[in-house]
């Protein structure tokens, strides 16, 4: 159902709960005001919500976490309040998390790490009002322009990774993350280009342990993959070992919307 765009006014019909085959829900750029309903349980197939850039008020409902295969969920510019519930750390399908432009407070890094590999593990993109929300993994609140990323240790069973990344005419569009998979923990990483002036060259870095597997995606809003429509972008990713710098991954062609790598820091092999 596509309702996106035109003058609705009023709460959202509580209706839309009862509709169990439904898949998407788009009711962006609307009027809409009032609580987000909370009868949503029998909503076991929906795969996006949108509700964006309305006036809905109140919390978000905790029932959103048994929406087992929710893909994509936006909420962003509206006025809602309070935390962002734990329960949505169960969606182990969700990939988009969009909640900025809210009154929302507390602290969403039970979306970056965890020792349950069933939960939210592909998730690619979250947004916040950084301000007011803590986030470690999420690009917008950890973009950083200075060439050297904050989680840097120099412990003996670490190796600093480096992302060598061009940037197109639109950064604000591109966000990344890492996610470090050791001993059945999960932590995750995060940076993005809003800080960055168009075309830039950035250079990010941040401290993993060795022998971790570690998952590497890149997102880019505009879907062009930060080549060739606006800007020439492209990335490396290198780690900076104490005998010599190693290429992991590279990138020198449009990905689209989203590009994925795997690698595993073995020293044993050097």
């Amino acid at each position: 159902i596509n309702l996106r765009k035109n003058s609705f006014t009023g709460a959202v019909p509580s209706e839309f709960g009862m509709l169990q085959n439904l898949k998407i829900l788009d009711l962006s750029y609307n009027s809409l005001n009032g609580a987000i309903p909370h009868n949503c349980e029998d909503l076991s197939n929906l795969q996006s919500l949108f509700l964006s850039h309305n006036y809905l008020t109140g919390t978000i409902p905790t029932e959103f976490g048994t929406l087992s295969n929710l893909v994509e969920l936006d909420l962003d510019d509206n006025k809602l309040t309070g935390e962002i519930p734990q329960e949505i750390v169960n969606l182990s399908k969700l990939e988009t998390f969009e909640a900025h432009f809210n009154n929302l407070t507390g602290n969403v890094d039970f979306l970056c790490n965890s020792t349950d590999s069933t939960k939210t593990e592909s998730i690619d993109w979250i947004s916040v009002d950084c301000s007011q929300v803590t986030c470690s993994c999420c690009g917008r609140c950890n973009a950083n322009c200075s060439g050297l990323n904050s989680n840097i240790s120099n412990q003996n069973n670490s190796v600093v990774v480096r992302l060598d990344i061009r940037l197109d005419e639109n950064p604000n569009e591109t966000i990344w993350r890492i996610r470090q998979h050791l001993n059945n923990e999960i932590k995750t990483f995060g940076g993005g280009g809003s800080c960055a002036s168009p075309n830039d060259l950035l250079q990010w870095r941040v401290d993993l342990k060795l022998n971790a597997t570690i998952d590497f995606v890149i997102f880019d809003r505009g879907s062009n993959g930060i080549c060739c429509d606006n800007g020439h972008g492209n990335y490396t990713i290198s780690a900076e070992y104490p005998d010599g710098e190693e290429l992991l991954e590279s990138s020198y062609y449009s990905f689209g919307k989203v590009d994925r790598k795997k690698f595993t820091l073995d020293h044993l092999n050097r």
